[in-house]
């Protein structure tokens, strides 16, 4: 049975906040004063298939969140309390959202669900660059070991070359990995604690850290790097510092009779219709439990159609 999930987002103007009456909306002080007390969010439920998603405009723009964060911290905590009221169970945030919120509901994470268009991700970018993934070294920098092993997961049956940075502290759990998928297909993965030789070689890079390895300027030129880390500011620093990497925050997924949605809108979506992608969210997954998530997005027919970094597309800068 699906689950309600809400997917918030701010209003372009303030001509989007629902206002019974339009009196309150010829002064500022008084839209504001309206606001704070009566939150006045708008909800509407998504046409997608076996699911219940519901978009929710909550009423500030986005640049209230810096200009003024106590207003905008009391409305998302007003929303997500009157959401779980209403039965949502779910809640993916406003793009770029970094203020305090209630715990009351949990929130969506893209990047967990990102590990299961990996390899269609990786194999797009390639082509971008004209390179086979047959000769691709693919470097995994890890910060999140349960994130990894989803990814390792999802990727050493389709690749030729991974090495994986790691704390000293991890070694052991990756040293048993690698020596499980080498018994199962010859791929030999290298485990180092150490980055700037394999950046220097590395066609594909994968980073679940948020620790800052100073790595930016030794990726090779046009590489190919994936941010999933949780500092949502990353990519963008990344893609100022190297222009010519095609750094990758975010995919755009084509589905069939419906407009293509964006990596988050889509994980709020899985969320709600996938027992199995629930499950993985409490730290339980196994290898049966990815199969089953595999299947059933393979039963919506959800496609990469574009990788996207800072809401750009991506492209190639010679």
């Amino acid at each position: 049975m699906a689950v309600k999930v809400a997917c918030l987002e701010y209003a372009d103007k303030p001509a989007d906040i629902p206002i019974r009456f339009d009196l309150f909306r010829r002064s500022p002080k008084l839209l504001d004063w309206y606001v704070k007390k009566y939150n006045p969010f708008a909800l509407e439920e998504l046409s997608l298939p076996e699911a219940s998603v519901y978009k929710v405009v909550v009423p500030f723009l986005a640049q209230e969140q810096t200009s003024n964060p106590d207003k905008a911290t009391l409305i998302m905590e007003k929303t997500v309390y009157a959401l779980a009221d209403l039965g949502i169970q779910y809640v993916a945030l406003p793009k770029k959202y970094t203020l305090p919120l209630p715990t009351v509901l949990p929130i969506a994470n893209h990047r967990m669900l990102f590990p299961f268009f990996m390899m269609p991700s990786i194999l797009k970018g390639l082509s971008l660059v004209g390179q086979d993934i047959k000769h691709a070294e693919i470097l995994l920098i890890d910060g999140d070991p349960y994130l990894t092993e989803i990814i390792i997961d999802a990727i050493y049956g389709h690749i030729n070359y991974l090495t994986i940075m790691t704390d000293a502290d991890n070694l052991p759990f990756y040293h048993s990995m690698a020596e499980d998928i080498f018994d199962d297909n010859g791929l030999l993965i290298q485990i180092v604690t150490t980055g700037k030789t394999a950046a220097r070689t590395a066609d594909v890079v994968i980073n679940t850290s948020d620790t800052d390895y100073k790595l930016d300027y030794s990726f090779k030129k046009n590489a190919l790097y994936f941010e999933l880390s949780s500092n949502t500011f990353r990519a963008m620093e990344l893609f100022h510092k190297r222009p010519d990497l095609l750094a990758v925050d975010n995919l755009r997924l084509s589905l069939p009779a419906h407009p293509p949605l964006d990596l988050p809108l889509f994980e709020a979506y899985f969320y709600s219709l996938s027992p199995d992608y629930r499950y993985m969210l409490n730290r339980r997954y196994s290898v049966e439990t990815g199969t089953q998530i595999l299947q059933t997005l393979k039963k919506q027919d959800a496609r990469v159609k574009a990788l996207y970094c800072q809401d750009k597309v991506v492209t190639v800068t010679r």
